[in-house]
């Protein structure tokens, strides 16, 4: 907490991840659903006010996205040497390919490390692998890239693994 107050900044981007643009302090987003024992909000200010994590809904233009703050307690530690995962959660639970698109999604997985720090995983490089799925509907890559296999369409179910730990999500092909 002694770390103090930050901005948050947003860029909007198009669906098709062209012309971002930096929202700027003066515009007008509005943030809701946090605790507001654990973090304060003054326009893209967050001032800490208590150790506790709060998710927050910003909201922009008529669209809007959720976040997660933690707040840490002064002697939690930060960037240990080689924390362990101690928890492995699907980003997305449900993946959705159109198959006359020839789309491609990849499969991520939240990592929560013993420190609390965390990150998203997905290829063979950060240990996690993907099983259990029909590789007659789809392929998956070593970076978790997914993609059809044929000219079918259904679903599959496909379990990630992570040091020890999986989750499993579904894919559809329509």
């Amino acid at each position: 907490m002694s770390q103090g107050s930050f901005i948050i900044s947003y860029f909007l981007v198009t669906d098709q991840l062209k012309d971002p643009r930096l929202i700027l302090r003066g515009e007008k987003i509005e943030y809701s659903g946090y605790n507001s024992k654990i973090i304060s909000m003054n326009g893209q200010l967050c001032t800490p006010l208590s150790p506790g994590k709060t998710y927050v809904t910003a909201s922009y233009d008529g669209l809007s996205v959720t976040f997660l703050v933690y707040v840490r307690n002064e002697n939690e530690p930060i960037n240990a040497q080689s924390p362990s995962v101690k928890a492995w959660s699907p980003v997305q639970n449900e993946y959705t390919i159109r198959s006359a698109a020839n789309e491609q999604k990849q499969i991520r997985g939240l990592a929560v490390y013993e420190d609390n720090t965390w990150f998203e995983l997905f290829s063979a490089a950060d240990g996690v692998t993907y099983s259990g799925y029909d590789a007659g509907l789809i392929n998956i890559s070593p970076e978790g890239l997914v993609t059809k296999a044929g000219t079918g369409k259904g679903s599959t179910q496909v379990t990630a693994s992570c040091n020890g730990m999986s989750f499993t999500v579904t894919v559809n092909v329509v």
